[in-house]
């Protein structure tokens, strides 16, 4: 993020009005404008748009971000999550599972799968997922969760 950090940083002098979040979305806007084929740009981009509240435009520019570069498993994890709380399951696992095959090692995925397979009732692959998030990083704390959960849920 170092062009984009160091933009955001000289727009607090030239929009000092504007909080962080608003100079952060126009320096990832800007730097989209001025590299266009930059897919660490447009994930960033989409990244902050998100955080803002901008889901659709995150959308299209996660969406960008995979035209760019298809093997990027951030924009389809994080593209499987917005799609997923929008409860398009399907889709979401389809993100996921792209996410996966490009970085089977992707605790986040497999946790974030594992979310969307439990809301289909898939309780078993569910506790597959959050396990293996789990054996990827330990201290997972949605993982351990969300397994303990699924337990549960399988339990009853």
């Amino acid at each position: 993020m170092g062009d984009v950090g160091l933009s955001a940083n000289l727009c607090v002098g030239a929009f000092g009005n504007l909080d962080n979040e608003q100079i952060q979305n126009y320096a990832f806007q800007r730097a989209a404008t001025l590299k266009p084929n930059d897919d660490a740009v447009h994930l960033n981009l989409a990244n902050a748009l998100n955080a803002a509240g901008r889901t659709d435009d995150a959308m299209r520019e996660w969406q960008r971000t995979l035209v760019i570069n298809p093997d990027s498993a951030v924009a389809h994890n994080n593209l499987g999550q917005v799609l997923g709380l929008r409860q398009r399951l399907a889709d979401a696992i389809a993100e996921f599972e792209r996410a996966l095959a490009i970085d089977p090692r992707y605790a986040d995925a497999h946790n974030n799968l594992a979310i969307a397979l439990g809301a289909q009732g898939k309780i078993d692959e569910a506790i597959a997922h959050a396990t293996t998030a789990l054996a990827l990083e330990p201290d997972h704390a949605d993982a351990k969760n969300n397994l303990e959960v699924f337990l549960r849920m399988k339990k009853n």
